[in-house]
């Protein structure tokens, strides 16, 4: 699960830009924080192996990690709407740098399955509230097709999530491949403070719908 899905970040990375109008790196970013949705996969054999549980049972690290993401997006997405988006962002960045630190270095499958839970509770506050801002950046008139942008990077991380994690984890460690993906969360949370500095609460729905 790399979190290659965070085409929002790239509106983040490189596009607070809203002068220059361009959402184009936003899918990029994007596929960074999805791309963890899918790296698993390729992983559960080699955790079935290590930890000497069933596919089946590993199996579950993605089935725990896919429910929490579910159920706490939308209290991100009012928190983000409601509070500073900025900071709300910066917080759920921060979890799920930790969780996927947790994961790397977890001794056993219990751990294993407790640090997939939190890495989805806190990436899908990412999701939502780089969608709030994304959406109260927008240039007025562009606000759908830079959401269509943002969105975008989840079909990137489709295709590239499996075949990078089993990369990774071939010439390296799976382990690696978390320690890498705290890493790019964190470098994704500095470029995020440039880019969107913190302010007050989102403006949603303050221009009129597109």
């Amino acid at each position: 699960m790399v979190c290659l899905g965070w085409a929002g970040w790239a509106g983040a990375l490189g596009g607070r830009s809203i002068r220059a109008r361009q959402p184009g790196r936003l899918p990029a970013s994007r596929a960074g924080r999805h791309t963890h949705l899918f790296v698993v996969s390729p992983l559960l054999p080699v955790w079935r192996a290590r930890f000497d549980v069933s596919l089946r049972t590993a199996g579950l690290s993605v089935t725990v990690f896919a429910v929490a993401y579910v159920l706490a997006a939308p209290a991100w997405g009012r928190r983000a709407a409601s509070a500073s988006p900025q900071h709300v962002l910066t917080l759920a960045l921060a979890g799920f740098c930790a969780f996927n630190l947790l994961t790397a270095f977890a001794p056993d499958f219990g751990v294993l399955l407790a640090a997939r839970v939190g890495a989805g509770l806190f990436v899908s506050g990412a999701t939502a509230t780089v969608f709030t801002l994304v959406g109260v950046s927008a240039p007025r008139g562009r606000r759908a097709s830079w959401l269509g942008v943002a969105t975008s990077g989840l079909l990137s991380a489709l295709w590239a999530g499996a075949p990078l994690g089993s990369l990774i984890a071939r010439h390296t460690s799976w382990r690696a491949v978390f320690v890498g993906l705290s890493v790019l969360a964190m470098g994704i949370m500095a470029a995020s403070r440039r880019v969107w500095p913190v302010g007050g609460a989102a403006r949603v729905g303050a221009d009129p719908p597109v």
